[in-house]
């Protein structure tokens, strides 16, 4: 399923069907005569009057959106699988065995999204009673979503995002290819929605693209890095040191389960996200923001504690369907300066507690994860102990692409009220290993895991 893709729809296609004779006119209105449709160029649905005068029983044909019977056109950088069309039946009886499920969509602007598909809960297709979403601003960009309940039955089908200019439809998304959901992704967002005693989080730098890493480059890395969240199938991941190329592939390849929060830290060509994303199926976000790692955490790029680089911390909580909320924060401290540490851990603690509202009870769990530089016996892991954390015990997952632990930067910090336990913890060597032989790995550090339940 594809949720979104970051490419805006060219409204000047040019359209071959493989499988049915298409005539092109020259208003540049295309008709399939075998299934008597009428596609324009602007993709209305306004009809040729003198091209369907002699058909016979027009009340009775059936409208098909202009993605069907046209092969799918996948986008090289993404290797999410697609899955073949399937019809949906209207004879089968409603399934009491009901779930949420979101449509969520990101957009630069603030407009009007629609969403229409191949199941009359979402238009069948008809562009005129098509369902609107509703937006919310999330960093620099537009956050669409729409919850619908829908029935075991109501699987599978496919949809599509649009938005109405002058009266015209204009379709988002990969040209010509539907978003597609089959029965598999029906069974994981009811055990998503049933499961709310456990979360999964992983936490990963996942080394920033360079140029000078040779075979650990990122074009060599990248495939075994979503193969491995596809495999854990995390509740949430903290990413450290993204670039935007970096980001473009990740959220290509994982945007139909997970929503993705956070900004880059400046405004330079190369500039890097501290990434928090989540299981969309799960959580409802209610609120996230960043802040910057100096004496001024609000302003935008600042940096007076003398970092390399502009230092950043993300945020958000989330609320279970179930009510039960949780408080997220991910951070990347300096890997030079080590004197900035202390008081970016100091503004990073005075931050959740003014988030959290001095750890209100609201909150069933508040976590601290990241990349911080340092071993454990440092005085900022004192500090952040002090404050009362728990820190979660990891073998060392710095291992500067050699495969063995040489040093504890990356941690997983908690606070809870007893809700929450420590299940399950993993530092995810085996899985980080691309070639052993040429130590290609999937970064310099390992990934690692933990699992939190009642």
């Amino acid at each position: 399923m594809i949720i979104n893709n970051p490419n805006i729809l060219d409204n000047n296609y040019n359209i071959i069907n493989q499988e049915t004779n298409i005539i092109n006119n020259k208003n540049n209105n295309i008709i399939n005569q075998e299934d008597n449709i009428l596609i324009s160029q602007n993709f209305t649905n306004k009809q040729s009057k003198n091209s369907f005068s002699e058909k016979k029983n027009e009340q009775n044909k059936k409208v098909i959106p202009l993605f069907q019977n046209i092969q799918n056109i996948q986008n090289e950088e993404n290797e999410e699988n697609i899955i073949s069309t399937t019809k949906i039946s209207n004879s089968k009886k409603e399934n009491s065995e009901s779930i949420i499920y979101k449509f969520t969509i990101e957009d630069d602007s603030k407009e009007e999204i629609f969403v229409t598909g191949s199941n009359e809960k979402i238009s069948n297709w008809n562009t005129s009673n098509a369902i609107i979403l509703s937006s919310k601003r999330i960093n620099n960009k537009y956050y669409y979503e729409k919850k619908i309940t829908l029935s075991k039955n109501d699987f599978p089908f496919e949809y599509k995002f649009f938005k109405k200019k002058n009266n015209n439809v204009e379709w988002l998304g990969i040209p010509f290819q539907n978003n597609k959901v089959d029965m598999n992704e029906y069974e994981k967002i009811k055990n998503d929605y049933k499961d709310t005693s456990k979360i999964s989080l992983i936490d990963f730098n996942i080394r920033y693209e360079n140029f000078f890493d040779g075979i650990n480059n990122w074009n060599n890395r990248k495939r075994k890095i979503i193969k491995l969240f596809k495999k854990y199938n995390s509740d949430i991941i903290f990413f450290q040191e993204i670039t935007s190329n970096q980001f473009n592939y990740l959220f290509n390849n994982l945007k139909s389960n997970y929503i993705f929060l956070g900004d880059y830290r400046d405004n330079s060509k190369n500039s890097e996200k501290c990434e928090i994303i989540y299981n969309k199926n799960k959580f409802d976000l209610i609120s996230n923001g960043q802040f910057w790692l100096s004496s001024h955490p609000d302003i935008p790029y600042s940096n007076d504690f003398n970092n390399i680089f502009p230092r950043i911390c993300t945020w958000c909580s989330l609320k279970f369907l179930n009510g039960k909320k949780i408080l997220l924060f991910n951070t990347h401290l300096d890997h030079v300066n080590i004197n900035a540490h202390f008081p970016s851990v100091k503004i990073i603690l005075k931050k959740i507690k003014e988030i959290s509202n001095n750890f209100n009870s609201e909150y069933d769990l508040i976590i601290l994860g990241g990349c911080f530089y340092c071993d454990e016996d440092d005085n900022i892991i004192n500090e952040i102990l002090n404050f009362g954390f728990i820190k979660i015990d990891f073998e060392k997952s710095f291992h500067n692409f050699t495969g063995i632990g040489i040093s504890h930067w990356d941690y997983i910090f908690y606070y809870n009220k007893s809700l929450f336990n420590i299940k399950n913890t993993n530092v995810l060597k085996n899985e980080s290993v691309i070639d052993s032989g040429k130590n290609v790995f999937i970064s310099d550090h390992f990934p690692i895991f933990a699992e939190f339940g009642n």
